[in-house]
């Protein structure tokens, strides 16, 4: 079973914490390719979340200094900052463990509101580098076709099945019909839970089906 990725939100003893960019501003990352997918020459499914559309990032307003607000010390592996995953060195190596040079991982210190200038972590923002047609054709209810996206992700009588030949043994990629969704494979949610991530949750499983 794959799954969607997601954060468990900020629990407490943290119900204000969060980041702040300091030198730079994700939101306007720009995609080295921009290009449409080749069955859908409008591009109307890449997703206005650029840093989840399955293609990698220029450089440019990606910010290497985040001020951590409201707490001194970084608590999740994984995190949201602007619909994006920020991750930690521990989760970064089980990710590189599967799929080496794939995804890119822009490096973000992070300093203390109470004491500015001062990194007491290194976090990773995550983008991920794989963009695939994923979805099995058939069995996904309701059925899809391009230039459509699939947006009934959990509403009553949908079924999103994937084929695992498409996949391909890829573990962390987006599906280009499956907008703004960051899809994991078995395998990887399951070496997440054994080096014992945290702040991560699968929001919905998906099945994967031999074509």
């Amino acid at each position: 079973m794959a799954g969607t990725l997601s954060d468990i939100g900020k629990p407490e003893p943290y119900p204000n914490y969060f980041y702040t960019e300091i030198d730079g501003e994700v939101r306007k990352s720009v995609l080295i390719d921009d290009t449409p997918d080749p069955d859908d020459p409008r591009g109307v499914r890449i997703s206005p979340t650029k840093y989840k559309n399955g293609r990698w990032l220029k450089p440019d307003n990606i910010p290497t200094r985040l001020r951590l607000e409201a707490t001194d010390m970084p608590v999740f592996d994984f995190e949201i900052l602007y619909s994006g995953p920020l991750i930690s060195e521990k989760m970064k190596a089980v990710i590189e463990g599967l799929e080496l040079g794939i995804h890119q991982f822009w490096p973000m210190q992070i300093e203390p509101e109470s004491q500015p200038g001062r990194v007491v972590a290194t976090k990773y923002f995550l983008v991920v580098g794989q963009r695939i047609d994923s979805v099995h054709r058939g069995l996904t209810v309701p059925e899809i076709e391009p230039p459509l996206s699939y947006l009934d992700l959990g509403r009553a009588g949908s079924r999103l099945v994937l084929d695992l030949t498409r996949i391909a043994g890829r573990h962390l990629w987006v599906d280009s019909y499956v907008c703004n969704e960051l899809l994991l494979s078995g395998r990887l949610i399951a070496a997440l839970e054994e080096a014992d991530c945290t702040g991560w949750q699968i929001q919905q499983m998906i099945e994967e089906i031999i074509a």
